[in-house]
């Protein structure tokens, strides 16, 4: 109940905001106050939109500029981005975060050369800075130096200790080289530091994933969903853990709300419709598997899973068609056979039944 009338309250705030846009257009403070909230919201193109708008009334602003440089990378408009951070720095080359963000624009277009060039210097004439050894991990995470990133990231956090996003990003890191303990360590950290940060949340909530600490995963995401509550991958990760554990009504409701921020999301519509299979709605089971087929049309699970639901509706003409295609596309997946004798079974044709279970026979039997 609080919930709701805390949304209900600054849905007001924000329809007032948008009213006082209307009424006065050219309002400096109203357009960054419209930008931010899109920005929180993870609607960055509408967030580029106000603050285009905002550039164009003061184009000295290199605020302004720092701001649409980051938010456009989020967008991949990485040329717009670098266009954007090359003006603030052609403003003011000696200003360091101006610099820092030029690095990263640079990072992000995939010009690494350039990026070097620029940072190199800015790392001997800054060497007890922890923001540039901290951008020297991201160019060098970009250049697949992972143990380089590494380096740079613990050397930021010497300099800073509680620089969080050093400890998230190192924590990444030492995930993906298989230390998921020294990572929880240092996604720990990063919650200390800021504890506000919905990112860090999820993070640690992951690697408690990776380590079947699934209660303690399930508090981090649903932490990160009470600081962003548009959070499309914690709705997704509670997903899969209510989906591990059988909880297949929190599972269907998580990858509903995700799905409806990313629609596009093929692994979202997978275990969803998983997750309707095994609460018995064959129907809507169905319709989510032709949904991933719409997205990846040589999807042979999906075929399979339509055959499973059809297969469960008594539907076993459609059944068979779809488990016979999944066989096509991959001959070596034994479950599609097991449902294919089944269908045949159902249809009387003893022959083909038989060797349908015999393939699922010799191929589980290779598995084992």
């Amino acid at each position: 109940m609080l919930g709701r009338f805390l949304k209900r309250k600054r849905d007001d705030e924000f329809t007032e905001l948008l009213r006082r846009h209307e009424q006065e257009p050219g309002n400096a403070s109203t357009l960054r106050e419209i930008a931010g909230r899109y920005e929180r919201e993870r609607s960055y193109e509408r967030a580029v939109h106000y603050l285009e708008q905002l550039h164009a009334r003061n184009p000295a602003d290199i605020s302004v500029l720092i701001r649409l440089s980051k938010l456009l990378r989020k967008t991949g408009q990485t040329d717009e981005s670098l266009e954007r951070m090359a003006a603030a720095y052609r403003a003011d080359p000696e200003d360091l975060e101006v610099v820092l963000g030029l690095v990263k624009a640079y990072v992000a277009s995939r010009n690494y050369d350039k990026a070097e060039r620029t940072l190199l210097p800015v790392i001997q004439k800054h060497p007890d800075s922890p923001r540039v050894y901290y951008t020297l991990g991201i160019m060098r995470t970009a250049q697949g130096k992972t143990r380089g990133a590494v380096e740079a990231y613990r050397k930021a956090i010497g300099l800073d200790p509680a620089f969080a996003r050093a400890h998230s990003n190192l924590g990444l890191l030492l995930e993906g080289l298989g230390d998921p303990d020294e990572a929880l360590m240092h996604f720990r950290r990063a919650i200390r530091c800021e504890p506000d940060r919905a990112e860090w949340h999820l993070n640690l909530g992951a690697v408690y994933g990776e380590k079947r600490m699934l209660r303690e995963a399930k508090i981090e995401f649903r932490e990160a969903l009470k600081l962003d509550p548009h959070n499309v991958e914690a709705h997704f990760n509670l997903g899969m853990i209510a989906h591990d554990q059988g909880q297949y009504d929190e599972a269907i409701h998580e990858f509903e709300v995700a799905l409806r921020a990313e629609p596009d999301n093929i692994k979202a519509h997978y275990l969803l419709g998983q997750s309707y299979i095994r609460r018995g709605l064959y129907d809507l089971a169905r319709k989510e598997m032709n949904k991933i087929l719409a997205l990846d049309p040589e999807n042979a699970k999906a075929y399979y899973y339509v055959g499973v639901a059809e297969n469960k509706r008594e539907n076993i003409d459609e059944a068979i068609e779809a488990l016979e295609k999944s066989i096509s596309i991959d001959p070596e997946d034994d479950r599609p056979y097991w449902f294919l004798g089944i269908a045949y079974d159902k249809k009387g044709i003893g022959d083909k039944a038989r060797d349908a279970y015999q393939a699922h026979e010799r191929l589980a039997q290779a598995k084992r």
